[in-house]
């Protein structure tokens, strides 16, 4: 929220501050006390790659899942109005990684999925990482995928 607010809301940026430290300092004490009283109601390992969150666990991931979804939905929408198709088609990219992290990471987080499930949420994950990675650096790569020969974005021109 921090860098959010430098980046997009400067003149918002206590309010955001504030926010974050005060929200930070109740989640770090209920995390504490509970580390220190019952850590199984913050989660417990199931497996190497499987965890199970609980109670406060589970409310801690799902509130940073709305928040990056939020942020994420704020910080590509001045983008989608840009003039350059570069900056559209990324704000584009950027809009479905966090459509897909938000996706996975809620499942990965709420539910203990067996194992098929739990590939499908991993995979979802993965070409979330494959789209912020698009979206923030737009290799040539990505660009000629969505281009035609008159060097105008498909995608973009709806």
């Amino acid at each position: 929220l921090i860098s959010f607010s430098e980046f997009m809301y400067k003149d918002k940026r206590r309010y955001f501050q504030t926010f974050a430290i005060i929200e930070g300092i109740i989640f770090e004490s209920i995390l504490f006390y509970f580390i220190i009283i019952d850590p199984s109601q913050i989660g417990i390992v199931i497996s190497v790659v499987e965890q199970s969150y609980r109670g406060f666990g589970r409310i801690i991931a799902l509130n940073a899942i709305i928040i990056m979804l939020i942020t994420g939905i704020l910080f590509t929408k001045r983008s989608w109005k840009a003039e350059n198709a570069d900056l559209r088609l990324k704000g584009k990219l950027l809009l479905l990684a966090f459509i897909l992290y938000t996706i996975g990471a809620f499942f990965d987080s709420s539910f203990q999925l067996s194992i098929i499930p739990l590939l499908l949420v991993r995979i979802i994950c993965i070409l979330s990482g494959l789209f912020f990675y698009s979206g923030f650096i737009l290799p040539n790569w990505i660009k000629r995928i969505f281009k035609n020969q008159d060097r105008n974005c498909i995608i973009l021109n709806e």
